[in-house]
């Protein structure tokens, strides 16, 4: 059991340090607010499925152009995302 709530701890652990290493990512990237899908998945970490399956829940914020067809992020609106655990 011990070992069980230890390897819980460790995971529990590397994951938090992914989301401050993504938010460092956030900060570092440059000041344009918008992003696409690509930068999205490396801030996250999140595949390109898994993003899109999140999009269509509406879990995640994003919004898709209707012309291109193609997903936007704020980075702002990632980060908040992220500091609330909602991956």
């Amino acid at each position: 059991m011990d070992t069980e709530k230890e390897d819980l701890l460790k995971r529990l652990d590397r994951h938090e340090a992914l989301q401050v290493e993504a938010i460092k990512a956030i900060h570092r990237a440059s000041s344009s607010d918008t992003i696409y899908i690509d930068e999205a998945m490396r801030i996250t970490g999140i595949t390109k499925h898994a993003i899109y399956q999140r999009y269509y829940k509406g879990t995640i914020p994003a919004w898709k152009n209707p012309k291109t067809r193609r997903l936007h992020f704020s980075r702002k609106d990632l980060e908040a995302w992220l500091l609330e655990g909602k991956e």
